[in-house]
């Protein structure tokens, strides 16, 4: 009876492995939510102004719990076997909003990638998400 059992758990297993092997991508894709991002561009808002600032639609600031305003930005991550994106949390402060855009300065002068302005599902800091 207990190699019986013994058999049978390593062929659940192997099997387990095989439809992961065949199917992870197609499984981590269903488990992802979907994203839709604008790619981060400069402008002014001011001819004054000699700066150009981060401009993005502004439906995709938030504001957590604590009052600090950020964006979730896409890029590309070579975590998993195929080409996929993941999203991080940027804190910003907003210099200006006019017409449905916002000009920004970011906390980390390094962001790179798009600015996600919809999605399905929670997001969380490095998330695997389906990127449109």
């Amino acid at each position: 009876m207990r190699k019986i059992l013994t058999l049978s758990a390593f062929a659940l297993f192997l099997a387990s492995v095989l439809i992961f092997t065949a199917f992870g991508a197609e499984i981590r894709d269903a488990l992802s939510p979907a994203v839709r991002y604008v790619s981060l561009s400069y402008a002014k808002f001011d001819p004054a102004d000699i700066r150009a600032y981060p401009a993005f639609p502004s439906e995709a600031v938030r504001t957590d719990e604590n009052g600090v305003t950020y964006v979730w930005t896409v890029k590309s991550t070579d975590e998993y076997p195929e080409e996929a994106y993941a999203v991080y949390r940027e804190d910003l402060t907003v210099i200006h909003e006019a017409d449905g855009t916002v000009y920004v300065r970011f906390a980390d002068f390094e962001v790179t990638g798009g600015i996600v302005t919809e999605w399905s599902g929670e997001l969380r800091e490095g998330q695997r998400v389906n990127a449109e």
